[in-house]
């Protein structure tokens, strides 16, 4: 019962608030259906009085049904207009608001969750729903007013048209299994819409159209957007047939019967045992009858669709409450790191996984030190990195910067006061202003600070190529804008983890994966002037490679095997010890001679 009262009463209630106007000209819409099945009754009047010559009778009759049919024509043109624009207005408020709440989570799991995908995609490919809340329930509504009206005026004529009324029974009752079905559709098709759209996604985009032009894998990939199509379709188009099956049998259940009762009722009429108003009103209520058992079928199937999407909306609101209680963090960062940060027990499962991708991790990062993470593919050094900038909740353990717990700090706070680079980074297409200011909201559009973080990225030469300089777009999307290379989109991403110049942790992630040696030098050589100025104010610069001979200059030097701490140390002690990263150090230096 509460998953139809709860998305009812807020469909209502957020309707209201947008247009109060929208909601009063949809219900005297709604209304007005009321009057349309006195249709039949009015007709049967003005037959009867005609019949018997009674022009007053048939006059008034006609003018009553002319008003009836002007009253519901009026408030029907007025009810569209009103409710098309309320559900257009609903479907923007509550598209922007879906993507507030998603861009609202504290962590990243609900990127990693594939449960949690899935509803988020069925609402995206069904949002419109969301809009046609208003519509829909009055729609319901309506289809239970016409259908009373109808019967009391069928029934009033003649008895045996309650039997015509009881053939429809049967499309009201496939009501239920039609909408069981249309909900295991969508939600079938939820996951091979979300891999359609990434296939899509790489017809469209730079990345990756060389590659598949290059391996001729075009044909390949036509074929796997034609099977994800299928898959996406096959779902609804099968849930379509059964449900006209339904239909169509719920249909022969009710005109059989009419059928009959309409030719009982004229041979009646023939033998002069039924009026020729009641053959009238018999005639012209078959119709209205038929219709009352479809409409309130619709009505209802209409109404659960929108209630089903709106149910996911709740959900979705429902997660971020619970996010916002389960990260209630409040307290400052402090402004200066005098301890450090620090790692006990940390253990963290990615969701929908079987086992630990950071097993039990110790770790002292002090205050004002440089340290270099290393390890092979897959030995969690990214994952850390997210565990640090608080994008995940930890299993077991606790990281504590200067003694305070992660999560009692504000994570939005603490993020203002961290860093980064990451080798998965965004391709912001706007200004050059814009795509580097960013790093530093604050200081978004300083041009001066802006040419200090591109200077500290080794970027300068990406801006002396851009004819308009920082107000350059950026990216071929747009018009006039200017295309990059990988390398130069990856120099500019590091430019905009250079735009704080007092973090209390700098992440710098596989940073320089597409760069060339020459200019992966010049970057080190500012990120250790980075690194010293992150250090005057006690904070971490933690640089993570696989590129062994950038790290021998870090304070300390922890190698990640498995999500577990192998061994740290300096490069010189852990050379010595000859362990893991002696070991991987000299292969990397073998495959450079």
């Amino acid at each position: 019962m509460r998953e139809s009262i709860r998305p009812i009463l807020f469909v209502l209630r957020e309707s209201w608030k947008v247009s109060p106007r929208a909601c009063v000209f949809a219900f005297l819409e709604t209304f007005a259906k009321l009057l349309e099945g006195l249709t039949p009754l009015l007709y049967g009047i003005i037959v009867a009085a005609v019949v018997a010559t009674d022009a007053r009778t048939a006059l008034l009759a006609g003018a009553a049904a002319a008003a009836v049919i002007g009253t519901n024509s009026l408030l029907s043109i007025w009810g569209t207009r009103y409710r098309v624009g309320l559900l257009q207005a609903m479907a923007d408020r509550f598209e922007a608001r879906t993507a507030q709440h998603l861009a609202s989570l504290t962590t990243l799991s609900h990127l990693e969750d594939p449960e949690t995908l899935d509803t988020v995609q069925a609402l995206r490919d069904h949002g419109g729903a969301v809009g046609m809340g208003y519509n829909s329930l009055m729609n319901a509504v309506r289809s239970f007013i016409a259908p009373a009206t109808a019967l009391v005026v069928a029934i009033g004529a003649d008895w045996r048209l309650a039997l015509v009324a009881v053939a429809g029974i049967p499309q009201i009752l496939i009501t239920s299994p039609t909408t069981r079905i249309r909900k295991r559709a969508e939600e079938q098709s939820a996951e091979p819409s979300r891999r359609l759209s990434a296939l899509m996604d790489l017809t469209s985009q730079r990345s990756g159209a060389s590659e598949i032009r290059a391996f001729g894998a075009r044909g390949f990939l036509l074929r796997r957007i034609g099977a994800a199509a299928r898959d996406w379709t096959g779902p609804e188009l099968a849930a379509t047939r059964r449900v006209s099956a339904l239909t169509l049998l719920a249909s022969l259940a009710f005109y059989v019967p009419a059928i009959a009762v309409i030719a009982w009722m004229a041979h009646d009429a023939l033998a002069g045992a039924v009026t020729l108003a009641a053959m009238t009103i018999a005639v012209m209520s078959l119709e209205n009858l038929q219709n009352a058992a479809r409409s309130i079928s619709m009505g209802i199937t209409t109404l659960q669709n929108s209630l089903r999407t709106v149910n996911r909306y709740l959900w979705l609101t429902d997660r971020v409450e619970e996010d916002a209680r389960g990260h209630h963090g409040t307290a400052a960062p402090p402004a200066r790191l005098e301890d450090g940060i620090r790692l006990r027990g940390v253990t963290f499962t990615r969701p929908g996984g079987r086992s630990p991708v950071i097993k039990d991790v110790d770790l002292d990062l002090p205050a004002g030190s440089t340290v270099a993470l290393v390890g092979e593919n897959g030995a969690g050094k990214s994952t850390l990195v997210d565990l640090l900038l608080g994008m995940h909740d930890l299993d077991a353990g606790r990281i504590e910067v200067d003694g305070a717990p992660l999560p009692q700090l504000d994570p939005v706070a603490w993020r203002g006061r961290c860093a980064g680079a990451f080798q998965d980074h965004a391709r912001l297409e706007y200004t050059a202003l814009e795509s580097v200011g960013v790093g530093d909201l604050p200081r978004a559009e300083d041009p001066a600070a802006v040419r200090r973080a591109i200077s500290d990225a080794s970027a300068e030469d990406i801006m002396h190529a851009l004819p308009r300089g920082l107000a350059t777009p950026l990216g071929t999307s747009w018009e006039g804008g200017s295309g990059l290379s990988g390398g130069q989109w990856q120099r500019l991403a590091i430019a905009r983890g250079m735009m704080r110049t007092a973090p209390l942790l700098r992440v710098l992630d596989e940073p320089t994966s597409t760069l060339d040696p020459a200019t992966e030098d010049a970057l080190f050589t500012r990120y250790a002037e980075a690194a010293g100025r992150t250090g005057t104010t006690g904070g971490v610069t933690l640089l993570v490679t696989h590129r062994f001979s950038t790290v021998a200059a870090a304070d300390l030097v922890v190698v990640l095997d498995h999500g577990r701490v192998l061994e740290h140390g300096t490069h010189a002690e852990l050379m010595a010890r000859g362990g893991r990263y002696r070991e991987l150090y000299e292969l990397q230096a073998r495959g450079y001679r």
